[in-house]
């Protein structure tokens, strides 16, 4: 949006950081690569200095790691094909399904009380899944690509993947569900909304030496 210098070196230092931290940041990546390919205004943005200090400033922060990688002959790769690799393309298909449900069961909660309390047509609901406006619009797509593409990725790859690993990928869900002007929430709907966020966590505290107990039991 704003091709700024600082910016894109700062966004080539975080992306870098994220792979230091775990590798399923490379689909955190490419979500953004593919954010800013169907943005309309991708032209002007790649004739600007800006994806390439991306590019540039990420390589640099990263050469180290990938040193240490070479002269480990690959070792964590190695080790993810070997524990999640390799597997039959049912078995693949399946455990693509399970991420998208668990995935989906993770916010299920929060969409859920959201969706009640705004009671959006389907002209918003529509708005808030593939946005009109420009900017929105980049928000989604970032949001959707490094989501759906670890599917894609699995099956092409015979990957078992699993719903803990999407979690990163909600950042900017409140944006994709909040954002369409048609997400009107009263003010006292909003107070409860609060109270209700701030209780939940709290009693699920309380009540996880019982849970805890329950399935050990099981």
């Amino acid at each position: 949006k704003t091709q700024s210098t600082l910016y894109a070196a700062l966004a080539g230092l975080g992306a870098a950081c994220a792979m230091m931290g775990k590798y399923w940041s490379v689909f955190l990546i490419a979500g953004l690569v593919v954010a800013a390919l169907v943005d309309r205004r991708r032209a002007r943005y790649f004739r600007s200095p800006a994806p390439w200090i991306t590019i540039a400033v990420g390589a640099l922060a990263l050469a180290p790691h990938l040193v240490w990688l070479t002269r480990h002959d690959f070792a964590p790769f190695a080790y993810a094909v070997g524990v999640h690799g390799e597997k039959p393309f049912l078995q693949t298909a399946v455990a693509a399904l399970g991420y998208l449900a668990g995935s989906a069961g993770y916010v299920a909660l929060p969409v859920i009380i959201a969706l009640a309390a705004a009671r959006p047509n389907r002209a918003t609901l529509s708005d808030m899944i593939w946005p009109a406006d420009a900017d929105r619009r980049l928000a989604a797509a970032a949001f959707w690509a490094p989501l759906l593409l670890p599917v894609l990725g699995a099956l092409a790859s015979g990957t078992d993947i699993t719903s803990l690993w999407s979690m990163s990928a909600w950042t900017l869900l409140p944006i994709v569900l909040l954002s369409p002007q048609g997400m009107t929430i009263r003010a006292v709907d909003t107070r409860r909304l609060l109270a209700f966020a701030v209780a939940l966590p709290v009693l699920m505290l309380l009540l996880s030496p019982l849970i805890a107990q329950l399935l050990t039991r099981r």
